[in-house]
């Protein structure tokens, strides 16, 4: 909230400086004012980018009401490594966790939550790697004493359970600190208590779920909610080739983004990316709240005019070109030239 209302300000004096209308940039802090916005009918629509707890009830107020918001909450974002993956590069992977999940102290909306392994020799010794580079890193700060206590409460809910703490597991020095932290729970514990255990800890804290097959795993990833992106490692020899199709057809399902031999964090804002997922990681799941032209489409309405007098109609769709030249699509194809052209 700070560095908003200091972003805002910054705002404003640049709209001072254009000459732009005061209102064109407005800060609203706190959860019932945002609510009471969201619902007002001077709202044509709102974008939210958020946690879940905050998004579902800013969604709620806007459908009571009538009105349309997207929103981007919280992803657990999970992983997938499969066994071939791990033979050719296991300890490189890890330390690719350990780098996406530790970098800006975990608190990015596509930051892996989950972890799936097969607990073989290689997936032991990932497991082994991964909580190697995890203890190197010392203590991180987060954004504020909230998102610290979130974090902390977050970890004690897996931990109750069932998830073994690995390494971390505790609040760092000064009101903001958190330790980089591993947990680790079965793939059998999470579909027999996935409520307990699908739990968004927003931070540098990551769940592996120990796998006793690529079965096992598949069943244990089914039970996971929506995400902004899912992320599949595969042997780059061929020998992960018979399982990809399955476990990808699942990562379909569950996330907006699938990416291969990648963590999910990293992402380029380009017009094909897409930045939304199934509920509850966003609604609705096929808007994206990142990339141009499609995030302020979502704020666009379409308008037909049918029938109407030329003279009516807005400038920009008489047969003359308007003032400006505008890109029109008439008759299937762009153009800046007249309609009857």
């Amino acid at each position: 909230p700070s560095v908003s209302l200091i972003a805002a300000g910054e705002a404003v004096e640049a709209l001072r400086e254009t000459g732009l209308p005061a209102a064109t940039v407005q800060l609203v802090h706190a959860v019932a004012d945002g609510e009471r916005l969201v619902a007002d009918p001077r709202v044509g629509g709102t974008g939210f980018t958020g946690s879940e707890k905050a998004g579902r009830k800013l969604f709620a107020a806007a459908a009571a009401a009538g009105r349309v918001i997207w929103v981007e909450m919280g992803a657990i974002n999970p992983v997938v490594l499969l066994p071939g993956a791990l033979v050719e590069r296991g300890a490189e992977i890890a330390g690719e966790l350990a780098t996406s999940i530790t970098g800006s102290a975990g608190q990015l909306c596509t930051k892996p939550g989950l972890v799936f392994f097969v607990g073989d020799a290689a997936g032991d010794a990932f497991a082994k790697a991964a909580a190697e580079k995890f203890a190197a890193v010392a203590p991180q700060v987060l954004l504020g004493p909230s998102g610290r206590d979130s974090l902390t409460a977050a970890v004690a809910a897996l931990v109750a359970a069932g998830a073994r703490v690995v390494t971390g597991g505790r609040p760092g020095p000064g009101p903001c600190g958190h330790e980089p932290t591993l947990l680790e729970v079965t793939g059998a514990d999470l579909v027999a208590r996935p409520a307990g255990l699908l739990v968004e800890a927003f931070g540098n804290v990551t769940l592996l779920v120990r796998c006793e097959s690529v079965a096992e795993l598949r069943q244990a990833l089914a039970c996971t909610k929506g995400s902004l992106g899912a992320s599949l490692y595969v042997a780059k020899d061929g020998r992960d080739d018979a399982e990809i199709a399955a476990v990808a057809a699942l990562l379909v399902e569950k996330s907006g983004r699938v990416i291969e031999n990648r963590m999910p964090t990293g992402l380029a804002v380009t017009p094909p990316m897409q930045h939304g997922g199934p509920w509850p990681a966003a609604g609705p799941p096929f808007f994206s709240a990142v990339g141009m032209p499609w995030t302020i489409l979502r704020f666009a309405r379409r308008i037909c005019f049918d029938g109407w007098t030329e003279s009516r109609l807005p400038e920009v769709l008489r047969d003359a070109t308007p003032p400006g030249r505008a890109w029109r699509f008439i008759d299937g194809g762009w153009t800046q030239g007249d309609a009857d052209a």
